[in-house]
Parts: C-alpha cells; structure tokens; sequence
C-alpha cells in the first residue's frame, strides 16, 4: 500500500511497512530513503497525549502532524496552530511513547526497528 511511486525500487523496511500501513503519506528523502507524514486531530490521539498537547495551547479540533524519518531515526509532532513542536529519537522510550500516543504498535516491530536502523 505504498502511498508514493519508488523511484529506485528502494522495498520498505518493516517500521516503514508500519507507517505506510497506518496511513502515512510516504515520500522520498534522497535516494536511500523515505519519510512519513500524518495529519490528525488531536482530539484523536491517546487521551495521555491529547493532555500534553492542550497543555500548550492546542486544542482538540488542532491538526498535529506526525513525522517519521528512519536514516535520521527521528520521530516528530508539530501543532503549527498551538506554535508546538516535539522531537524524540524514534527508538527511544519516548520516541515509541510518542508512537503509540498516535495509535501505532510497535510491540512486533520492536526488534526489527533496533536492527534495521544502524
């Protein structure tokens, strides 16, 4: 179900097969690589992480967008209209919590993830 065309025949690794399952939009990043983006409500998220986020400011009908970059092992949420932007290593604790406050289970990709991104 990739979301974009692969110019260099470049296969997913299994949390990129992850994020374009969830329905990220997948886009490419030079020639070795891909990002993923998602827009949601925040409203839509885990309950923990709709708190963290109004908090700062934003509200439940706010767009945040979720960013992920496996070569740069970053996972990032923007809130443009509450001026919120966070950044963890996406295999630290708080890079998977973040994850998982936007509904993706990395529970079986857990091992994978270490290995594929060194």
């Amino acid at each position: 179900m990739i979301s974009i065309i692969a110019t260099k025949d470049l296969p997913l690794t299994s949390i990129e097969s992850l994020f374009d399952k969830a329905g990220f939009e997948c886009f490419p990043r030079g020639d070795k690589h891909y990002c993923f983006r998602r827009f949601f409500k925040v409203s839509e998220l885990q309950q923990i992480w709709q708190f963290r986020f109004k908090r700062t400011g934003a509200l439940a009908h706010h767009e945040v967008t979720l960013t992920f970059s496996e070569a740069d092992n970053v996972i990032s949420a923007c809130i443009m209209a509450a001026d919120t932007f966070i950044e963890f290593e996406a295999d630290s604790p708080k890079g998977k919590n973040l994850m998982w406050g936007f509904g993706l289970d990395l529970s079986a990709e857990t091992g994978s993830f270490q290995q594929e991104a060194l």
